[in-house]
C-alpha cells in the first residue's frame, strides 16, 4: 500500500519552524559578539 502524501505534515513543519528559529538565533547571536569584538 503505497500512499502519496501532498504538502507537510504539521509535525515536519514544526520541525523546519524551529531549526530556522535556531539558526536565525545563532547568526544574531553571532553578530552580536563580533561587534562587541571589534568595539573593544
Amino acid at each position: 500500500m503505497k500512499r502519496v502524501q501532498k504538502g507537510f505534515t504539521l509535525v515536519e513543519i514544526a520541525i523546519v519552524l524551529v531549526i530556522i528559529g535556531l539558526l536565525l538565533g545563532g547568526i544574531l547571536k553571532g553578530q552580536e559578539m563580533i561587534m562587541q569584538a571589534k568595539i573593544k
